[in-house]
């Protein structure tokens, strides 16, 4: 006979998952989320980097983001990369009522961003 086992139901974190392209190295946001709604959490950053010319680099980017409803924070804890430069830099803020991952690009090529994020509830 079979058993079937439900999965756990979550009710305080959100996942949720995005790709955003970088065309230049200006400021860009490349995820949010309410802060009334969510303390922090973590992030999962997939970096692929068009240098030209064929010239292909990837990074693998683990963040820890909070706020307290007013600044927002975050520590990188580890970057895996084949790179002798970090691809870009991070950045996190509060605008309005949305906390937001930024990044500047590193150079001047593209950059893929794929986000993975886990979220708490305040």
């Amino acid at each position: 006979s079979w058993t079937t086992v439900s999965g756990a139901t979550l009710t305080n974190s959100a996942n949720q998952d995005s790709t955003t392209t970088v065309n230049n190295s200006a400021m860009t946001t490349i995820d949010s989320f309410a802060h009334a709604t969510y303390r922090g959490g973590r992030y999962v950053v997939s970096i692929t980097a068009d240098q030209g010319g064929g010239d292909i680099k990837y990074e693998t980017h683990d963040l820890l983001v909070t706020h307290d409803g007013t600044t927002a924070f975050f520590t990188q804890n580890s970057v895996k990369s084949h790179t002798g430069t970090d691809l870009c830099t991070f950045s996190v803020d509060i605008d309005s009522s949305n906390f937001r991952l930024r990044v500047v690009n590193g150079g001047g090529g593209t950059n893929v961003y794929k986000t993975y994020r886990n979220l708490l509830n305040v």
